[in-house]
């Protein structure tokens, strides 16, 4: 920079760390995230996440989809290298710890409600908007597709996690495209992110054990579905008769265990519903399909 320029970039800045948002040219602004990354101007690296985190929210967006994106990146790079508490990790990682929840659910299907691990099916495929059963009862649907899927994650033979995806380790370099001094090594040689997200850190680099999607996962996904779909019909002698779309053994099996265990859980809760009109004489009957208009 020349004179003019830098008393132009000094003047921005001090207004900027007084709280004075205005919109300068772009070189400024990436000096000015630079200056952040490295620690200059600021007291201890909380102190700078603080600031990058303001100018985010306040700056990023007046410069475009590019910084923001490279902010976001450098946000998540500055937590691990500087090995910031997990209160920052949670910010920086919101999207990243998101999307971690969607695999500990379908992981753990028993410790969430049949809504919450439905849903998180509903966002990955289209099958279910062209889903009779569902769109019949969609509480009912989700109460029998939980105990299927339960059944299927017990069972290693099912293997079912391949149509979802897999845990991958991927190497990621800190700082990426901006202008970072590399005065130390990372703070930590590990860092945990959640359960399903966690970092190994060296010098300049890391790596990031994560789940990923799988190859195809919706027509893969939409396919299982098509066969849930299939099955429950066929147990239930709803609708028409779907054709059969290829599928492992081990799944197929599953599934049909699913829905035994679903039809006994509903025999049982209308015996036990029917036992006071048997004290009073009444025959018990079972309920129809909860799935039939």
């Amino acid at each position: 920079m020349n004179l003019a320029q830098l008393h132009t970039y000094f003047t921005w800045r001090t207004r900027l760390r007084g709280g004075h948002f205005s919109v300068n040219s772009t070189s400024y602004a990436y000096v000015y995230i630079y200056e952040l990354l490295n620690n200059i101007g600021v007291t201890d690296p909380l102190s700078g996440y603080q600031q990058l985190r303001a100018f985010q929210e306040h700056y990023a967006p007046s410069y475009g989809k590019k910084m923001v994106a490279y902010l976001q990146q450098w946000l998540q790079d500055y937590v691990l290298y500087y090995g910031l508490n997990h209160q920052a990790a949670n910010e920086a990682f919101a999207d990243r710890i998101a999307e971690d929840r969607q695999y500990y659910i379908v992981r753990h299907p028993q410790d969430y409600s049949a809504a919450e691990l439905l849903k998180v099916f509903a966002g990955w495929i289209t099958y279910l908007q062209h889903c009779r059963l569902y769109q019949n009862n969609e509480e009912e649907f989700a109460r029998l597709f939980q105990i299927i899927w339960q059944e299927l994650v017990a069972d290693p033979a099912a293997r079912v996690m391949t149509l979802v995806g897999k845990q991958k380790i991927n190497t990621g370099y800190f700082f990426g495209n901006a202008v970072f001094y590399f005065r130390q090594d990372p703070q930590q040689s590990t860092y945990i992110i959640d359960s399903e997200r966690q970092y190994q850190l060296k010098k300049r680099q890391y790596y990031c054990t994560s789940w990923q999607p799988c190859q195809r996962r919706g027509v893969k996904l939409n396919a299982f579905f098509h066969e849930v779909d299939r099955l429950v019909r066929q147990a239930f002698g709803l609708g028409h008769p779907l054709k059969a779309r290829p599928l492992s053994p081990a799944i197929l099996k599953d599934i049909q265990q699913g829905i035994q265990l679903y039809l006994a859980a509903k025999r049982r809760e209308a015996q036990k519903a029917a036992e006071p009109e048997l004290h009073m004489g009444a025959s018990a009957k079972l309920p129809s399909s909860n799935f039939a208009r």
